[in-house]
C-alpha cells in the first residue's frame, strides 16, 4: 500500500478533489504512484493499493468518496473487483461510484466493464487533466465530503 497525502503536492489544499478520500488500485507500481500523484495534487486523501483483495479491504476500512481500478491485473481483475464491491454495495444500501482504467480500448472491454458495475470508462494512458475532471464530476454531483480523516 502507498499512501499519498493531500498535503504533500504544493497547492493540494485548494485542489479540485480537496476533502475526498480516494482508493485507487492497479497492479503497477510506475503507473499507480502516477494516478496517485495527480489525485493527491489535486486534494485528495488517497490510499494506493497493488492487488484486488487489498483493495477491496481499503474499501471497507476506509469508506472513500469514489474507487479507481485498472482492469487488467494478475490474480482477481478490475471486473472480479467491481463485481464483489457491488456486493458490498448492495449489503449497505448505497452506491460507491468506481471508474475502469485500462489500456485495453476496445468497445467490448468498455462495455463489459460498464455491465459489470463500473459508473465510467477511462482509457489509459490517462490525460491527468481528463482523469481529474471525469473525478471530480463524479464526486461533485455528490457532495463535498464533511470530513476526510
Amino acid at each position: 500500500m502507498t499512501t499519498v497525502r493531500a498535503d504533500e503536492p504544493p497547492g493540494a489544499a485548494d485542489g479540485r478533489l480537496a476533502g475526498f478520500r480516494i482508493v485507487v488500485v492497479d497492479d503497477d507500481q510506475d503507473t499507480l504512484d502516477v494516478e496517485c500523484f495527480i489525485l493527491a495534487k489535486e486534494g485528495a486523501h488517497v490510499e494506493c493499493f497493488q492487488s484486488v483483495a487489498q483493495g477491496l479491504e481499503a474499501v471497507e476500512r476506509l469508506r472513500p468518496a469514489l474507487v479507481i481500478s485498472d482492469l487488467a491485473m494478475p490474480v482477481e481483475d478490475g471486473i472480479a473487483f467491481v463485481r464483489r464491491l457491488r456486493v458490498l454495495d448492495r449489503r449497505e444500501d448505497q452506491h460507491l461510484p468506481v471508474v475502469a482504467l485500462s489500456a485495453h480500448a476496445s468497445d467490448y472491454t468498455r462495455n463489459e466493464a460498464l455491465r459489470a458495475g463500473f459508473d465510467l470508462f477511462l482509457r489509459k494512458p490517462i490525460d491527468p487533466r481528463v482523469l481529474v475532471d471525469a473525478i471530480s464530476g463524479i464526486l461533485e454531483s455528490r457532495g463535498r465530503p464533511e470530513t476526510a480523516g
